[in-house]
């Protein structure tokens, strides 16, 4: 990959700097926590994923913090 934008059209996932694709990680992980826990009638996999993502903006915030 030579620079973000050419990342960027690979994997709409990566954003503009590093703290929106953390947004974007957070958001896709909570999403597919809900969608599996829907299909497999289990909500602790949302649980689990929403955790997760929660876990991810905690670090970004502090990593935002410690820049």
């Amino acid at each position: 990959m030579h620079n973000r934008s050419d990342a960027h059209i690979l994997n709409p996932l990566i954003g503009h700097d590093p703290r929106e694709t953390l947004e974007n990680l957070c958001v896709c992980l909570a999403h597919l926590g809900e969608t599996f826990a829907s299909h497999h009638e289990d909500p602790s996999i949302h649980f689990f994923a929403v955790s997760a993502a929660a876990a991810l903006r905690y670090e970004a915030e502090h990593i935002q913090q410690a820049a």
